[in-house]
């Protein structure tokens, strides 16, 4: 019995176990002389790893309420992994790795997958068609309804008669770090005020022994919304047929939403801007309505058009949409006023006063008519 110490190397983490071999080995009656050990020793930085980025690949600093984004906005990931030293390897014409497969999905339905931006080793690009010429690359959710899970599978071509081929290719970056740099979007099916996590998986076959590592979790994505009630001032008699659009307002200037399957752009209030662009937001006959997919923030509501019979409001309506802002949140009341109005009403001495001065302009006008009588 033959007992083997292993020192580790830079960036390796050995075993807690120890290697022990029994000699002489013999197949049948023969005696194996050539014997290749391979102890099953972890690298540093092996696991994949998985964080949001900007637009150019930094890390995105998380801002106050979680990662959330609005529909349509580009939201950026990069997740990575360090290629195995041994990828290379050929042994009797057939890749030691015989598996080598990355992962990536949502875990809730209506995100679209945008696509495969770039993929990087060591921080530095590298051709991707020629990266995905070895390898079976499937985009996931890329299209209408959105109604499975975005993400991608990308399998290197590590059997068959690519298997050699792919092998030497994967050779040239052993020990390196793989980044996969890719995009996600929310679209009008994306669920309001819900924790969207996703996962990055490396699947890894190597002598017959199949390993499976996930990202560490990160923080979830979401998208806001609000809720509204449109109601008759003083009844609080529910209003339909209110439409509203919905303004940003950005350094000053006022932006209106025109909000589509997938995409939420901003336009600039024109003078005399008459919305006919802008989506607009009605109230149905129980009062309600409702704007999702917004990213967090501050936002007003414009009233373009007001029930039957009842005064349009002259300024906006002040809204938040922040978490906990759509589900399960009671509605923000909106009162309109008839096109009779109301007396203004103070603790009730509103009233009094108008009255008091109507019957005093009254009482006035017959004194002043019982004179002119007299005197002619």
């Amino acid at each position: 019995m033959y007992y083997f110490e292993e020192h580790a190397s830079p960036g390796v983490e050995l075993g807690s176990y120890n290697l022990i071999l029994m000699l002489p080995l013999k197949d049948g009656n023969d005696e194996i002389t050539d014997i290749q050990l391979y102890p099953k020793n972890k690298v540093e930085g092996e696991d994949p790893e998985k964080e949001l980025v900007d637009e150019d690949g930094n890390p995105l600093p998380q801002p106050s309420g979680g990662y959330n984004f609005e529909i349509g906005q580009q939201i950026h990931y990069r997740a990575s992994f360090m290629i195995p030293n041994q990828i290379g390897d050929i042994e009797n014409g057939v890749p030691r790795y015989s598996q080598l497969d990355f992962h990536d999905e949502v875990d809730t339905e209506g995100v679209k997958f945008e696509g495969l931006d770039r993929i990087a080793i060591n921080g530095t690009d590298i051709p991707q068609a020629t990266f995905l010429a070895n390898a079976t690359y499937t985009p996931l959710n890329t299209t209408a309804p959105w109604a499975n899970y975005a993400g991608f599978n990308l399998s290197m071509n590590l059997t068959g008669a690519a298997g050699v081929a792919t092998a030497n290719y994967l050779s040239q970056y052993a020990g390196q770090t793989i980044e996969f740099f890719y995009t996600v979007s929310f679209t009008e099916n994306t669920p309001v005020d819900r924790d969207i996590n996703n996962e990055f998986t490396v699947t890894m076959d190597h002598d017959g022994d199949e390993e499976i590592k996930v990202n560490p979790p990160i923080d979830p994505i979401k998208t806001g919304g609000k809720k509204f009630l449109k109601v008759e001032a003083g009844s609080k008699d529910p209003l339909g047929g209110a439409e509203f659009v919905v303004i940003r307002r950005v350094g000053g200037t006022d932006y209106y939403l025109t909000a589509g399957a997938d995409t939420m752009t901003w336009t600039a209030v024109g003078p005399n801007e008459d919305f006919a662009t802008a989506t607009k937001y009605t109230s149905e006959a129980d009062g309600t309505f409702e704007v999702t997919g917004l990213q967090y923030g501050d936002y007003f509501l414009r009233e373009t058009k007001a029930p039957g019979g009842f005064q349009k409001l002259p300024n906006d309506v002040a809204f938040t949409v922040a978490e906990g802002t759509y589900e399960g949140a009671t509605p923000q009341e909106i009162e309109n006023t008839t096109k009779g109005g109301t007396l203004p009403s103070t603790g009730g001495m509103g009233i009094i006063a108008f009255i008091v001065i109507g019957l005093g302009l009254m009482g006035y006008a017959i004194i002043r008519y019982r004179r002119v009588q007299f005197e002619v």
